[in-house]
């Protein structure tokens, strides 16, 4: 009786083993299946997305030019946009961006040499460049120094006869001027040679995508960047001239540029130097491309090419925009621009 007891205790052990294992067995088989499932449906929308059959989606092709300058020298850097675009646009590349100023460089000896390389729109190095554009079939996007019209008042600063504007070019793939976009935020130095543009935007298509621009410190406004959005900008770009110490001077591209991505949902690029050898400024890199949950960066001890292949959603997709409350705001949008003829405000906000 005690041996068949055992027996049965034994038997009895070795079924629970069993109905253990066998519990096992199911479970991994049934994870096993729905990781397959899952797996298989993240497949088919990637393929699906990846043909762009039947969605309404739209890629762009783009390089950040995280480049050096010689200082002066506009036929060195338009000899640099023409090497560039030619290499660029044989690799598929459609959108070639330069950093602020690039034209003349942003670390000139004298605001008077700024003044005497200044160009109207339209000018001699623009018609170079437009045609590099259209034979390379790229679009370029770069900063130069604008020779505005005469000045309408005589202001102690800036001290030029013509406004003097930091500009930034947009030139189409079939070589025309699609914006002349001037920094309407200029920083304290800045006031003494520029005039401050007057117009946010507008909004231009480069190969049927809406792109917003702003130059520099301008990213520190976060009401730009929105305003670009809300103006329908599916991208912004920001041609910067970003010197160290990198504790104060790389914050934007650290810290800024990931949250207007972030807040506006849409990719931010931001281009600036590298051209450590300046006396006065000195450029590190660090161009930023980010988007609203990642970034990619560029190199902080070296020229570089930032590229990447952007996939624009046609559908709406607001984010958060759709949640705003413009009557809110009110308050804080009234008119505090200046007059520059008497450094006066127009009004002052309530």
């Amino acid at each position: 009786a005690t041996i068949n007891t055992n027996k049965q205790t034994n038997i009895n052990t070795y079924m629970s083993h069993i109905n253990i294992y066998l519990l096992i067995v199911v479970f991994i088989v049934a994870c096993y299946s729905r990781c397959s499932v899952q797996l298989d449906l993240y497949d088919k929308s990637i393929l699906k997305t990846a043909n762009n059959e039947d969605n309404n989606t739209v890629s762009l092709s783009i390089a950040l030019a995280q480049v050096s300058t010689k200082n002066g020298n506009k036929t060195h850097q338009i000899e640099q946009i023409e090497q560039l675009a030619t290499e660029l646009s044989s690799e598929g590349v459609q959108l070639l961006v330069f950093p602020e100023l690039y034209l003349v460089g942003y670390s000139l000896r004298s605001d008077s040499e700024i003044v005497k390389l200044s160009e109207e729109q339209n000018g001699k190095s623009m018609q170079k460049i437009m045609q590099i554009a259209k034979n390379t079939n790229m679009n370029i996007i770069y900063g130069y120094v604008e020779k505005g019209d005469l000045k309408n008042c005589n202001n102690t600063f800036p001290l030029w006869k013509h406004n003097i504007y930091d500009a930034v070019a947009v030139i189409s793939s079939n070589g025309e001027l699609l914006l002349n976009y001037r920094k309407t935020h200029l920083s304290n130095s800045e006031n003494l040679l520029y005039t401050e543009g007057g117009v946010i935007g507008p909004i231009v298509e480069i190969e049927n995508v809406k792109v917003g621009i702003c130059i520099c410190i301008e990213v520190y406004y976060p009401e730009i960047s929105r305003t670009l959005a809300l103006l329908g900008a599916e991208m912004i770009l920001i041609p910067t001239a970003n010197a160290y110490p990198a504790n104060v001077f790389n914050q934007p591209a650290f810290q800024m540029v990931p949250a207007r991505a972030s807040e506006n949902s849409i990719p931010v690029a931001y281009i600036n130097y590298y051209q450590p050898w300046n006396v006065f400024y000195k450029y590190y890199g660090n161009s930023i491309l980010a988007f609203p949950n990642n970034v990619i960066k560029g190199s902080d001890n070296s020229t570089d090419i930032i590229k990447s292949v952007l996939t624009f959603e046609k559908e709406s997709n607001e984010g958060f925009l759709s949640s705003r409350r413009p009557k809110l705001y009110q308050g804080v949008c009234e008119d505090n621009d200046y007059d520059h003829c008497t450094d006066k405000p127009h009004s002052l906000p309530i």
